[in-house]
């Protein structure tokens, strides 16, 4: 397949089976650091870093690495578990900010209902 026809190959699939919640109109391949190319090999500067939680750029050998190292250990695991480095993590966390404890969710959502049901415990309403 050519390189210009994967843009409009993604474009068919999302058509047909993902819901349309944004536009979009090119297609991002691959990517190392702040750069990302297209399916024609067009090189861009990703201003959105990957956008919220992965702004480590694309890419990078450090990042890969300890991703890679990690997944033959543990890829994910619910906080119904002990499991390693959570609490030295909660600890850099509470030492940095001066909270008194840190509390980790898989997505904002999960963080804004967190951040409510405190609240509520807190202020009793």
């Amino acid at each position: 397949m050519k390189k210009s026809d994967i843009t409009s190959q993604y474009k068919a699939l999302d058509d047909q089976y993902f819901m349309p919640a944004f536009s979009r109109n090119m297609a991002i391949v691959r990517g190392k650091g702040s750069l990302v190319w297209d399916g024609t090999g067009k090189e861009y500067i990703d201003c959105v870093a990957g956008i919220a939680v992965c702004s480590t750029g694309h890419c990078h050998p450090a990042v890969v690495k300890a991703i890679c190292e990690q997944a033959h250990e543990l890829i994910h695991c619910s906080n119904l578990y002990y499991i390693p480095h959570q609490g030295e993590l909660a600890q850099k966390i509470v030492e940095i900010t001066g909270l008194k404890k840190a509390f980790f969710s898989n997505s904002g959502a999960e963080a804004s209902d967190g951040a409510l049901k405190l609240a509520r415990v807190r202020t009793k309403k």
